[in-house]
């Protein structure tokens, strides 16, 4: 079994994310689980290419600090390269258990966020881990909570080793019908994978601008052509 952990936290010292985390992984390496763990704020240059690392992995732990308002940019930029380069046919099959700790108000608001994302992404949600924390130190040392979190990872051990179903979500039907019905009015039925196809082909760099254009012509089921161009800025 593999399990990746994605940081999202700025990697402050006393961190309660950072303590977090760092339990969950001692737990999952004594059930010889090979984790790997991803600091975001060491990767903010290449978190895009980060999408491809959740191929090989059964589980993820996506672990974030509310400082203020919100989960960080560090893991919104994550969760849009899954959305935007993320393999679709890998995601379903890999379990998610949010980390989200705070040193204010909104851990559970974050906590939702984060499993909502990951269900419209298609992927799996585990039971997560969400919780104020005002004295670090006090928190790192009370042995009630650091059983808690050594459960929270066994549970997760065992949701992902027994493949536990989840009932279908409601947001994930309708992402399915959205991207249907977008792709339905962008072209007709049977070019769908055409398009992609002929997109990855013929995508080419132009070092003078900056940015990478990729245009095709497509002829429709009425005999009328359609011209698509995409530009991609890096």
């Amino acid at each position: 079994m593999k399990v990746n952990i994605y940081y999202g936290g700025r990697g402050i010292v006393g961190d309660p994310t950072n303590t977090v985390i760092t339990r969950m992984q001692t737990v999952l390496e004594d059930l010889n689980v090979k984790v790997t763990r991803y600091n975001l704020y060491e990767e903010r240059r290449n978190i895009s290419s980060l999408a491809n690392t959740i191929n090989e992995c059964d589980g993820i732990i996506l672990a974030s600090t509310v400082e203020w308002h919100g989960t960080g940019g560090f893991m919104a930029e994550f969760l849009d390269a899954l959305w935007l380069y993320g393999n679709k046919e890998r995601i379903p099959q890999i379990y998610m258990c949010p980390v989200v700790m705070s040193t204010t108000y909104g851990e559970r608001e974050g906590k939702l966020n984060l499993a909502q994302a990951w269900e419209i992404l298609g992927g799996k949600p585990c039971s997560g881990i969400c919780g104020y924390v005002q004295d670090t130190v006090s928190f790192e040392l009370n042995d009630d909570y650091a059983s808690l979190i050594e459960k929270k990872a066994e549970s997760m051990y065992r949701t992902i080793s027994q493949k536990t179903v989840a009932l279908p979500a409601s947001n994930q039907a309708v992402r399915q019908m959205v991207s249907a019905g977008s792709a339905d009015r962008a072209f007709p039925a049977g070019c769908r994978a055409a398009v992609e196809i002929c997109f990855r082909r013929q995508i080419c760099p132009d070092a003078e601008r900056g940015y990478q254009r990729a245009s095709l012509t497509l002829q429709d089921t009425n005999g009328q052509s359609r011209r698509v161009r995409r530009r991609h800025a890096y």
